[in-house]
């Protein structure tokens, strides 16, 4: 097992933590909860605050669509971000560091997750604790861009983000182009994996921060590098690795070669399936590593975290 016992008591702690925002949103939340930790597999979500509205919930999709249409728009209205942020007719605005920031979106479901990245990013400052000041940053799993400006905003010498998911490749490229950034940041429509292949994606889907990576049979054939290949083509002397690419870290990590791997000073990898095979490879190598305990259980009782290493030079 890739996580001991402490650690899933955690990821039930961190999923915990959700209940006061079921409360909110719906009347019966205790079925909620049990639907979030697998122990009810239907029902209908009395929605508070709406007479007579219900919504059936009859697998993981459903419930992930309720949250994206509805859940989240009702949480957010009564949110701090919701309150800083201007909505315009395509796009959300919202002042970093002194400088008006805009993100597009198309519809509802996106105009909820350019406000909750805003607040992500820019607010509760996810990435806070990675350096980047003067340093060559490479973006595995960029979405729409939030975090590339986030790296650029903060310092970074140039930032090369890998999406490979087209809608949201299209998206992040909108967004660096308003903000003035793409001489600072390169956009590549690409994933990250344990070696060079391909993918045929959905060409119209409208991915977000949390889409895993499915095959297609038709749509878009986008190259997946292996963490060899983008170190190689990529990597400006020492530099820095975010990952957040939905259980891919795996094979991108384990199967890379010690040089690869040294080629980066710090690194801050969100797992999603635990920790310790990808903790074990990096120290192997030489890194400083460390957890913070998992977050919250995916609805496939995967536990999300992040991992924080730093090289230990000879």
């Amino acid at each position: 097992m890739n996580y001991g016992i402490i650690d899933y008591l955690f990821g039930v702690y961190g999923g915990s933590k959700e209940l006061p925002h079921l409360m909110m949103v719906a009347k019966n939340w205790y079925t909620v909860a049990l639907f979030h930790l697998g122990l009810v597999s239907s029902f209908y979500l009395d929605v508070r605050g709406e007479k007579d509205k219900k919504v059936w919930i009859g697998s993981y999709a459903d419930y992930d669509r309720f949250w994206r249409d509805i859940g989240s728009m009702k949480l957010l209205e009564n949110s701090d971000v919701y309150k800083r942020v201007k909505i315009k007719k395509d796009y959300v605005e919202s002042v970093y560091k002194g400088k008006t920031l805009r993100f597009f979106y198309e519809g509802n479901a996106q105009l909820i997750d350019a406000i909750s990245l805003i607040g992500e990013q820019f607010w509760s400052e996810a990435y806070k604790r990675l350096e980047v000041k003067g340093n060559t940053v490479i973006d595995i799993g960029a979405n729409v861009g939030d975090s590339a400006v986030y790296f650029t905003m903060n310092g970074a010498k140039h930032t090369y983000a890998f999406e490979p998911y087209p809608y949201a490749y299209r998206m992040a490229k909108r967004n660096i182009g308003t903000n003035g950034l793409s001489n600072k940041i390169t956009m590549i429509n690409a994933g990250c994996g344990g070696k060079d292949t391909h993918m045929t994606l959905d060409d119209g889907l409208r991915s977000n921060s949390g889409s895993r990576l499915e095959k297609v049979k038709s749509g878009k054939k986008v190259p997946m590098f292996s963490l060899d290949t983008i170190a190689e083509r990529y990597c400006k002397g020492n530099s820095v690795l975010k990952m957040d690419c939905e259980g891919y870290e795996y094979p991108a990590i384990l199967e890379a070669k010690t040089a690869t791997l040294r080629k980066f000073k710090r690194m801050m990898i969100e797992y999603h399936d635990g920790y310790r095979n990808l903790e074990a490879r990096l120290r192997e190598v030489g890194f400083y590593v460390k957890h913070d305990r998992p977050n919250t259980i995916s609805h496939s009782h995967h536990l999300v975290g992040l991992i924080f290493a730093s090289r230990m030079d000879k």
